[in-house]
């Protein structure tokens, strides 16, 4: 199994099926091995609505959700709520449903600070009845119990024994809080898979591109086909805003596709008013994004002064031009501001 973030892929194999969620892959390699129900293409969807719980007051929570062995995706924060709702839908490939999992993670993400886990919890796609929605209420825990947990199942006869009798002194919570998604697991058809390996060898314009394909296909399919994440690497980013002799700027970048963005962390500009922004930003964008041709992926660039967040600058780039050349490089002008940035804009389908 794969580790760590970035993308990856399933060697040898289709993407037999999907599931409604919130952008990073990991995968599973297997090589090109059959194995029995390989042909059996599945599909699962996932709608996020609310908690069921009352969360502590005034925290902003987001919910990280994926397939294990597939890819990941990120809901919006709500921000300062005790109920979050989200009614947010995504879509994931399912490859080997009696292996993958739904894990959800909830955080409580800070502005200006690294987020803090709330809880996570654990769906075995294997669970599911094919082709029905399934409403479920699913139990977040604390990480520190999904180790215990992990322990307990390889653990010995006299250290289950060991395990129980210091478990009163270890124990550090049990549900965090409840969350309330509707789940559909769904086999796609022949002419679905023939589409899915048409995009996957040439691209979704090319799979989708006679008309008997588009009408003979299921909305999630053809979300599934033409969606995909904006990567931005931010090189570096020079400002005369950010040259101080009396200070050391705290800078940030946010990245923006339509209702989904991302942050990087804070980092310390240099006395030449100079930033690095060593970590990527990836968001996932949706089908109504890609769809729309005046979407644009925007950046923007702040400081955090002493009273309060400025903009140093910003960019913008059409996403359908993003999408056509798959990747934008280069140094260019800050809008709204004196300076500019080095940056690597890559367009990742998820097929």
């Amino acid at each position: 199994v794969s580790g760590g973030g970035g993308r990856r892929f399933l060697s040898g194999e289709t993407p037999h099926g999907q599931l409604m969620i919130a952008g990073n892959k990991t995968s599973v390699s297997r090589g090109n091995q059959r194995r029995p129900g390989r042909d059996k293409p599945q599909c699962v969807s996932h709608n996020i609505i609310s908690p069921l719980m009352p969360l502590p007051p005034a925290i902003s929570t987001v919910d990280r959700i994926y397939v294990r062995d597939s890819q990941r995706r990120l809901t919006d924060v709500r921000k300062k709520t005790r109920e979050p709702t989200w009614n947010e839908s995504f879509v994931f490939a399912i490859a080997a449903p009696q292996y993958q999992e739904l894990r959800m993670i909830m955080w409580d993400e800070d502005e200006w600070s690294p987020p803090d886990e709330i809880g996570r919890a654990l769906l075995p796609i294997k669970e599911l009845e094919h082709g029905k929605q399934t409403s479920k209420t699913l139990d977040f825990k604390a990480r520190v119990e999904e180790v215990h947990e992990e322990e307990k199942a390889k653990a010995t006869r006299m250290q289950h024994f060991a395990m129980a009798l210091g478990r009163p002194f270890i124990k550090k919570g049990g549900t965090m809080c409840h969350l309330n998604v509707e789940v559909t697991y769904t086999p796609l058809s022949r002419k679905e898979v023939e589409l899915v390996e048409n995009a996957m060898r040439h691209g979704a314009e090319h799979a989708l591109r006679q008309r008997s394909v588009q009408q003979g296909i299921s909305p999630a399919v053809r979300e599934l086909i033409r969606t995909g994440v904006v990567q931005l690497t931010l090189h570096n980013v020079h400002s005369k805003t950010l040259v101080s002799k009396l200070r050391t700027p705290h800078v940030k970048a946010r990245m923006r596709v339509k209702e989904s963005e991302k942050s990087s962390p804070l980092t310390l500009a240099n006395r030449r008013g100079q930033a690095a922004f060593p970590a990527p930003l990836s968001v996932h964008v949706g089908l109504d994004a890609v769809e729309d041709e005046s979407t644009m992926v925007e950046i923007i660039i702040q400081e955090k002064g002493w009273v309060g967040t400025s903009t140093v600058g910003k960019l913008e780039f059409p996403l359908a031009t993003v999408i056509k050349r798959m990747k934008t490089k280069g140094e260019f002008h800050l809008q709204e501001g004196s300076g500019t940035a080095k940056l690597d804009l890559r367009w990742t389908r998820y097929l």
